[in-house]
């Protein structure tokens, strides 16, 4: 039987897990994911590399290499201590100040996300190795009436570089039955998506 497609409708639940990577084996671990609170937008772009070789006055074969992608979201704010942590940055516990610093480095992260879709089901996305950097910030002084300023952020990420992925996604609509996303956006996921050992 065709499965019936539900369109998606809208976004919710930005999540991020930070990924440590062994000094020795070289091999990452995901930490538990943390929430990134108030998703507003997201959009997604990947770049796709394409040559086609012709033969015969005709194109005969066509080549295709994934690479980079970049996503931009859009938050209704962080706080100061998850920008420092996503951006590399330091933060003084004692004085709670941030320090930015032209020699930060950001951690690697994978970055997650919910679609709701038209049927109330949803769908679940984790882009696996990336980088969070800003995007810029905007301020304008109150002028008779409140405008809100969401917070900007762009993840730059990559083909994981143990073993080449790029993301994982589930649809609950086209899952086994019995099966759910209730553990989807969980470390096990992420450590079970890597290679075996050894």
């Amino acid at each position: 039987m065709a499965q019936v497609v539900q369109p998606g409708t809208s976004l919710r639940d930005f999540v991020m897990s930070k990924i440590a990577i062994n000094p020795v084996t070289g091999r990452p671990a995901y930490g538990e994911p943390e929430r990134i609170p108030y998703a507003r937008t997201l959009s997604y772009d990947e770049d796709v590399k394409t040559t086609t070789q012709w033969g015969d006055g005709k194109p005969v074969f066509i080549k295709r290499k994934r690479g980079d992608v970049e996503i931009n979201l859009e938050v209704a704010g962080l706080s100061m201590e998850q920008e420092a942590s996503m951006f590399g940055a330091a933060k003084d516990m004692a004085t709670g100040i941030v320090t930015e610093n032209v020699n930060d480095t950001p951690p690697w992260y994978a970055l997650g996300w919910i679609e709701e879709l038209a049927d109330d089901h949803i769908r679940g996305y984790w882009c696996l190795w990336g980088e969070f950097e800003p995007a810029g910030e905007e301020y304008e002084t109150y002028q008779g009436e409140i405008s809100f300023k969401a917070r900007k952020v762009k993840f730059k990420g990559i083909p994981r570089p143990i073993d080449g992925a790029l993301r994982l996604k589930a649809d609950e609509n086209e899952l086994p039955s019995g099966a759910s996303l209730e553990n989807f956006f969980t470390a096990a996921t992420l450590n079970g998506s890597l290679p075996a050992e050894g």
